[in-house]
């Protein structure tokens, strides 16, 4: 049983989070579960054109991969050229972390929809044993997965374990 869903404000996800609400609403007769838009789930901000400026993307069209496309991104959020850096999204995921311990019991299960690289944040800032905010690098960011959509991974209410689906 689902208690509650948070939510990134995104239009994306919001619609996710309704889906997910009517889903579990027709097949388990569980209804008005309420959904929480939190404003620390939102997208890490980054611009292509910057980044592509930065580091001439579009060179080589051929070559032009989503990967190739993830992996600038992901360059962009510990250089800041182009990105929100990899540690403001670090300290929302550590606020929003904050209140999600404070907002809820262990018992319950919840639903966190959110978007892709803040979701590799998400797991970094879990799978740490300590606060590595001013630590964060590139290979950090690397090793996590990537658009997994409509999977992810499950946590404790104290964002201390890590359990890939």
């Amino acid at each position: 049983k689902i208690n509650k869903i948070y939510t990134s404000p995104s239009r994306r996800c919001l619609g996710s989070a309704n889906l997910f609400a009517k889903f579990i609403e027709e097949k388990f007769g569980v209804d008005n579960i309420p959904i929480v838009i939190n404003n620390n789930l939102r997208e890490v901000y980054f611009d292509l054109r910057l980044i592509n400026k930065k580091q001439n993307l579009a060179k080589d069209r051929v070559d032009l991969s989503i990967e190739k496309i993830n992996q600038a991104v992901l360059q962009a959020m510990i250089s800041g050229e182009g990105s929100e850096l990899v540690h403001k999204a670090y300290k929302r995921i550590s606020n929003f972390a904050r209140l999600f311990k404070s907002d809820n019991g262990d018992k319950d299960t919840y639903l966190i929809i959110t978007h892709d690289f803040l979701m590799r944040v998400m797991e970094v800032y879990i799978k740490s044993k300590k606060p590595i905010v001013d630590k964060i690098n590139y290979n950090n960011l690397k090793g996590t997965k990537r658009n997994l959509y409509f999977k992810g991974f499950a946590t404790n209410v104290l964002f201390t374990k890590f359990i890939p689906f």
